[in-house]
């Protein structure tokens, strides 16, 4: 059990920074253009 709650965590800790990293992507290619 411990370890399926340690990779739901890491889950959503790579789910945040997916959701994250694009926005910052999407903002400077819409200021690049």
């Amino acid at each position: 059990q411990g370890e399926k709650g340690g990779k739901q965590i890491e889950v959503d800790a790579h789910g945040r920074a997916l959701r994250t990293i694009p926005r910052k992507i999407l903002s400077q290619v819409i200021m690049s253009i």
